[in-house]
């Protein structure tokens, strides 16, 4: 199974994802640097077991340093385990490697909400439209996610 289809179903059955998004947020190159431990961490993230799918995260970014789906991943998981300050730092280092990285907008995004920054927040959004004008799925997640936990996005 390739990386990009391990992405799809953990995004899926985690109900963290609709097929499009998971799609365009996991995908990641197969260059064998660090492939398989994301690959294991895909499919531990749909077992839910965060401890584990950082451990296999963290691999695979040690084996890729250049790679931001991994560290986008890593901060995705840091996430759900609370962790936000070690997850900004991952966001963070995903966007400085892919600063259009699609999906690390959308997440980060996300954890501003949860911690009530929700200037930060909207400005991921802005960057999303401005990045994609003819619309990206991360898009709408992350502007459904902020509208559902916090109201609209300021205009």
């Amino acid at each position: 199974m390739t990386v990009r289809r391990i992405a799809i179903v953990a995004a899926v059955l985690l109900g963290v994802a609709t097929p499009g998004m998971a799609a365009s947020t996991c995908t990641t190159r197969d260059d064998g640097k660090g492939a398989a431990a994301f690959e294991k961490g895909m499919a531990e993230v749909a077992q839910g077991e965060f401890d584990d799918v950082v451990r296999a995260f963290e691999k695979a970014a040690e084996a890729d340093a250049k790679n931001s789906d991994y560290f986008n991943m890593l901060g995705y998981s840091r996430r759900k385990l609370g962790e936000y300050d070690a997850a900004f730092e991952n966001y963070r280092k995903a966007l400085s490697l892919d600063p259009a990285h699609w999906g690390a907008h959308e997440y980060v995004g996300e954890a501003y909400v949860e911690t009530g920054s929700l200037a930060m927040a909207d400005q991921h959004l802005a960057r999303l439209a401005q990045l994609y004008p003819s619309g990206r799925p991360e898009y709408d997640e992350l502007a459904a996610f902020r509208r559902d936990h916090a109201g609209p996005a300021a205009e």
